[in-house]
């Protein structure tokens, strides 16, 4: 019989450490919708429109699967997809950042889609597992950019943007996998 696993030096059985995990994943995803709320805040004061939503999934998605897009691809409201879709026909957004943590492998982060010249900026909240991203990583690095996609549940896309920083989305981008060789 092996020994339940040990958290802070208290044995815990699985469902313990489950829970565990659970709430430290739930106040990171609080903590970057504060964030996201907090950033739209300082973009109103400064006289930017902004559009925000919380992806309700994201995905790593490779060219691999045959949809015609590929990046971080996030699936949101409908009201807000369409909002943003109309924003992107409408603005130019060659500016981009985004603010990430790592949380127990997973990425918390809100991406900014920037125009100054419209002064409009999307903010789209996000969440997703790192490991499952590694194919995502792998062709960023052989295209030399990522895309941002957000789409609708059906998997209609409204709003595309490219990025040619990849290490902004992904921790330790550069080393990415070298610690599996």
């Amino acid at each position: 019989m092996t020994d339940a696993p040990d958290i802070d030096g208290e044995s815990v059985d699985e469902a313990e450490r489950l829970a565990a995990s659970s709430e430290v994943h739930a106040n990171a995803w609080q903590r970057t919708l504060d964030d996201m709320w907090a950033l739209e805040e300082e973009f109103q004061d400064e006289g930017w429109e902004t559009l925000v939503t919380a992806a309700g999934h994201t995905a790593a998605v490779t060219p691999s699967h045959g949809k015609g897009y590929w990046g971080l691809t996030h699936i949101v409201p409908d009201s807000d997809a369409e909002a943003i879709g109309d924003a992107v026909e409408s603005a130019d957004f060659p500016r981009y950042d985004v603010y990430r943590t790592l949380v127990d492998g997973r990425v918390f982060s809100v991406t900014a889609l920037l125009d100054p010249e419209a002064e409009t900026a999307v903010l789209v909240s996000n969440q997703f597992e790192l490991r499952r991203a590694r194919p995502l990583v792998e062709h960023a690095h052989e295209a030399g950019h990522v895309n941002t996609v957000v789409r609708f549940l059906d998997g209609t896309v409204v709003a595309q943007a490219r990025h040619d920083d990849p290490g902004k989305f992904f921790p330790r981008y550069e080393t990415f996998g070298d610690d599996e060789a």
